[in-house]
């Protein structure tokens, strides 16, 4: 839902520009303003993180280098570490039921949109197969329908001209000659397809107005051009005008935005414009590079962000992996200043947790050996860069070096081990954070506060300051290694101090932590269960040790 949110307000700022620039060039040709709604109709097709994919996937990756280094316990013992939790992402909660609506909503639209219009495709269909060859002197083939449409080119790959029977007695030849001119310039411009093109775009986005909006200024270009390209080629305009008048009043328009007729967009407009015997400026040189960059970063911008996304610091420059020691009873997972990882007596499963965010119910698949055979692994960078103690960072400084840090494992799980895997949505066991009967007994953080969220937690008390239940629930989940949602449905920031007594603890001054969430929160985990994010794994194999 995110991903189709950030698309549609993408290409619905992209529009926007392409308004404000058809604007600037309202005196200049319309092929021009055409083609730049083209591209707006084309924005919607393309959405900005798929050019973004298409630039990583041009990128080149260099593979992190396979050396040896120094022992692990050397390593562990010059630098300054700390010991991280496995932070789980955020998880999908319960059967959506609002995206169910939503989808068979559009469902419903899409089908209405398409099917109104293969109707109507239908009908001139029949019509051209009924239709009889009257001309093969034009650009096309010229055939008499007995259909009271309006004069219009039928067909994308292969367009026929669909005149009404009768037309040449009805129309006299000059003002015939100056419809048949235009509507072949419907053909050498390819306008069916062009159209037909935004017709998906409109059936996949019925619901946005835009994409609506943008058909109509794509039919009142296209038909401008054609006009401006009538005139040029030295027709009358009043031959011209009156012939468009006389069509309206005889025949009725075409059904399909892709079957292009004569008497579409702003008829009165249309009309003044050829009397007042209107003459488009031509783009200038310096216009149409302005015109062309605009575009040209439009396409190429996501793709180079991909291509530097790609490149980026997602891997570790040097690689150290090897069995654990069969006699270590300690485990450690360590960052370490520079942005280097350092993992001792860990199992791999642990390790693809700690890389995606995971909770040990998210990682289904995979032999039994990513649980059972532990690995030291040293994970580092060549530059040296020391961006100081994880301790000692802000939060959005840590938050930054664990994103970074993860990115790189990931590269090194798909590298050494051959990591292959696919996501999927399954019912599993989850807490629900609700309210109780009594309602919330947290403080409500002050409005205009100048102290940051932060959150402290330890194995027997959380302190935390200006943060929303969603926040709270993550820190939860982190805690008992379960999904909890947040059911609360409360907004708002709070401060919470929350103290408990750890698992097999002796002090029993505390309650335990469901008591305590209950008693000094108001609020309660109820155990539920819905769909979950899970990781399956298709793919890994022992790494070679170096």
């Amino acid at each position: 839902m995110i991903e189709i949110a950030n698309h549609l307000w993408q290409s619905t700022l992209f529009a926007i520009l392409v308004a404000a620039l058809t604007r600037l060039l309202r005196s200049s040709q319309a092929q021009a303003r055409h083609w730049l709604w083209t591209a707006a109709s084309l924005k919607f097709l393309l959405p900005f993180s798929l050019l973004a994919s298409l630039g990583g996937a041009l990128a080149w990756h260099p593979s992190a280098s396979v050396t040896q280094v120094r022992p692990v316990a050397a390593a562990v013992s010059q630098a300054s570490e700390l010991l991280i939790p496995l932070p789980a992402a955020p998880m999908a909660t319960g059967t959506n039921w609002l995206s169910a609506v939503l989808l068979a909503a559009w469902s419903m639209g899409l089908l209405w949109t398409a099917g109104t219009w293969a109707k109507n495709w239908r009908q001139l269909g029949r019509a051209r197969r009924e239709a009889s060859l009257i001309s093969t002197a034009a650009a096309v083939p010229v055939l008499e329908t007995a259909l009271l449409l309006e004069p219009g080119v039928f067909g994308i790959w292969r367009p026929v001209l669909l005149l009404p029977r009768g037309i040449v007695r009805q129309l006299p030849d000059c003002q015939l000659q100056a419809i048949l001119a235009h509507e072949l310039c419907h053909v050498r411009r390819r306008d069916n397809l062009w159209a037909a093109v935004h017709m998906v775009v409109t059936a996949v986005f019925w619901f946005h107005p835009l994409v609506w909006w943008i058909a109509g200024r794509l039919e009142e270009e296209r038909e401008l051009a054609c006009d401006e390209e009538v005139i040029r080629q030295g027709y009358a305009p009043v031959d011209y005008a009156e012939g468009i008048l006389n069509v309206c009043a005889f025949y009725l328009q075409s059904p399909l935005p892709c079957a292009s007729g004569v008497t579409g967009a702003d008829l009165k407009g249309r009309v003044r414009r050829i009397m007042s015997d209107y003459s488009a400026r031509r783009l200038t040189l310096g216009r149409k590079a302005i015109l062309a960059g605009v575009l040209a970063t439009a396409a190429v911008l996501p793709i180079l962000v991909g291509v530097v996304q790609a490149q980026g610091p997602l891997a570790f420059d040097v690689v150290s992996i090897r069995p654990s020691n069969p006699g270590e009873i300690n485990a450690r997972f360590h960052i370490v200043p520079g942005g280097g990882l350092n993992v001792v007596n860990i199992p791999v499963r642990q390790l693809i947790e700690f890389a995606y965010g995971l909770r040990e119910s998210q990682l289904a698949g995979g032999p039994a050996w990513i649980s059972r055979s532990n690995y030291d692994i040293i994970g580092r960078l060549d530059n040296g860069t020391d961006t100081g103690d994880f301790r000692t960072m802000s939060d959005p400084q840590r938050h930054n070096m664990e994103l970074q840090i993860r990115q790189r494992t990931q590269a090194l799980l798909m590298d050494r081990f051959g990591f292959r895997f696919h996501r999927e949505q399954r019912e599993l066991p989850i807490l629900a954070l609700v309210t109780t009967k009594g309602g919330p007994k947290m403080k409500v953080a002050e409005p205009g506060g100048t102290s940051l969220p932060n959150i402290r937690m330890s194995p027997s008390s959380l302190t935390a300051q200006r943060i929303p239940m969603s926040q709270l629930a993550e820190t939860l989940s982190r805690h008992t290694r379960k999904t909890v949602v947040d059911q609360t449905h409360l907004s708002g920031d709070f401060d919470i101090e929350l103290q408990w007594t750890p698992d097999g603890a002796a002090d029993g001054d505390r309650p335990s932590l469901f008591t305590a969430i209950q008693e000094q929160l108001g609020l309660r985990l109820e155990a539920k269960k819905g769909m979950v994010d899970v990781v399956v794994i298709e793919k890994i194999e022992k790494p070679a040790e170096n």
